[in-house]
């Protein structure tokens, strides 16, 4: 913006203030007095507001700018004669001020130690980490406060860096509280003009921390040995047992069918009955001794974690019992597209053991209703059916290995597929749970994970 040139030269030459705005308050100029002032640039103002902190107020020499422009000058400005620069020694002062506060209100411990042993200085940090007031501190020589283990490799490190003139990123030892308790320190610290100086931080309760972290590690790794082992005695505890139980069996099986085939003429009729229960129960034995083995193959086997497409399998296992049980009719539905990270063989044995109780317990309907969704409210896969449901009072038995909340007469089974589900579901970190009206049917729910974030539907 052009002034008139009897002005421009008063505006720029001029002690006070000034700043040209638009109406916009947009800086259109400044003179030199304005710059040294706000100690601002030109280049910071010219096209800019003027910043909040800066006061202004119009000048009476409006004139002397054409409009649509005003002239502005600083409100209650600091005449540049006034801003006088310090001298060095007030220069001085003011750095050694700065470093005075610095080394007073420091959180860690900075000192100054001579070459003699003892701290020429050392902050007030010192008192809240070790007890002592500065005085104390410098009053003795340091290696008085030093553990004992630690005392040679102290003085091996002093030694070095007085030798080498390098200095320590890290160095750990451990100082005495006025206590009598010891406290970890880090230092880092650098000799120079004869003097050794350091900062320290506490870094007892990060040590204490890592101790016990160790010492919880060490006593992990032991219990997972131990475990280890009593799986191993385990595994070769049920395998004995399984061929010493089946043995038996065999032979019960095996002569009962010769007295049935051989000598059926020999025995009466109640003689018969008899023999074809011991069967029976001998068979129900050999079922029980099954489920048993897979029971403890769950818990132990290793997991393989994968995306498993659980509505396919869902589909898979209702076909499968159609051919097992076509006599029953049952409407099948599934929700499409349930996909869920988890291990394919044991869900495979989880959807096997709750579809097949939902076919099973549903088989005395006219027409039995299965579902196999997913319940976006409770985040969780369910499998409903309209049987014979369950009592809730009854409900702690639920997924106990052996307990039957119905007889063996009302509906076949060893009470051990759902105590399979629920070390299934446990092994991946989810949860299993149901709901059931006696008469109505129930429904299984079943999570995978805590946050069910790996379902896809």
């Amino acid at each position: 913006m052009d002034l008139k040139p009897d002005y421009q030269l008063l505006f720029q030459s001029s002690l006070v203030p000034y700043v040209i705005l638009s109406k916009d308050h947009i800086v259109i100029d400044v003179n030199d007095a304005f710059l040294k002032t706000t100690s601002l640039s030109r280049k910071q103002l010219m096209g800019q507001l003027v910043p909040p902190h800066i006061h202004l107020e119009k000048s009476e020499r409006a004139g002397a700018i054409d409009l649509p422009y005003q002239l502005y000058r600083l409100k209650n400005p600091i005449h540049p004669t006034q801003l006088v620069p310090p001298s060095p020694d007030q220069e001085l002062q003011i750095v050694v001020d700065e470093l005075e506060k610095l080394f007073s209100l420091s959180i860690d411990m900075l000192c100054i130690a001579k070459f003699d042993g003892y701290f020429k200085r050392v902050s007030p940090a010192i008192q809240r980490v070790l007890g002592y007031t500065p005085e104390e501190f410098c009053s003795r020589p340091y290696t008085d406060f030093l553990h004992p283990d630690d005392l040679n490799r102290t003085l091996e490190e002093v030694n070095r860096q007085l030798k080498t003139g390098q200095p320590v990123l890290q160095f750990e030892n451990r100082y005495r509280h006025k206590d009598g308790s010891y406290k970890a320190l880090s230092w880092t610290s650098a000799p120079a003009n004869g003097l050794m100086f350091g900062s320290a931080r506490d870094v007892t309760e990060e040590r204490q921390r890592e101790a016990e972290i160790k010492l919880l590690n060490s006593s992990l790794e032991q219990k997972n040995s131990e475990l280890a082992l009593v799986n191993g005695e385990l595994e070769s505890f049920t395998s004995s047992v399984s061929h010493d139980l089946r043995a038996p069996i065999r032979t019960i099986l095996g002569f009962s069918n010769i007295l049935l085939e051989d000598y059926r003429n020999l025995l009466h009729g109640q003689g018969e009955n008899y023999l074809n229960r011991i069967i029976t129960v001998a068979q129900k034995m050999s079922e029980l001794i099954d489920e048993l083995l897979s029971l403890s193959k769950i818990t132990r086997q290793e997991m393989h974690r994968s995306d498993t497409d659980l509505s396919l399998m869902a589909t898979n296992i209702a076909n499968e019992l159609r051919e097992a049980y076509p006599q029953q009719k049952v409407n099948f539905h599934v929700t499409p597209g349930l996909i869920s990270n988890a291990d394919p063989r044991l869900m495979n044995i989880l959807l096997v053991n709750l579809i097949g109780n939902a076919w099973k317990y549903s088989s005395k309907k006219a027409v039995s209703q299965i579902e196999f969704g997913f319940d976006l409210a409770k985040k969780a896969f369910f499998v409903k059916d309209n049987g014979a449901g369950f009592d809730m009072n009854h409900y702690a038995k639920l997924f106990t290995a052996f307990e039957r909340l119905h007889t063996t007469k009302e509906f076949e089974g060893t009470g051990v597929g759902l105590a399979t589900a629920h070390r299934i579901i446990q092994r991946h970190h989810g949860n299993i749970w149901a709901e059931g009206i006696e008469g109505e049917g129930a429904t299984f729910f079943f999570t995978l994970e805590s946050d069910s974030e790996t379902t896809k539907i």
